[in-house]
């Protein structure tokens, strides 16, 4: 199953969900302010995203 790393608050992550729900494609949702961010997910997640894809400096939130 798909997940989607997130904050709960972020326009982006809400177009992200948007997406998915009207694919009607199956995901959860992990909110990073809400469950965190332990040191072995973030191994996981930049061993197959670039660093660059993972900040977005362009928000706010």
């Amino acid at each position: 199953m798909l997940t989607l790393y997130m904050i709960h608050n972020c326009d982006t992550c809400r177009k992200a969900r948007k997406a998915l729900d009207d694919k009607a494609l199956m995901y959860k949702t992990h909110d990073l302010r809400k469950d965190g961010l332990s040191a072995a997910l973030l191994e996981h997640i930049l061993n197959r995203v670039p660093l660059v894809e993972v900040i977005n400096k362009r928000s706010k939130t």
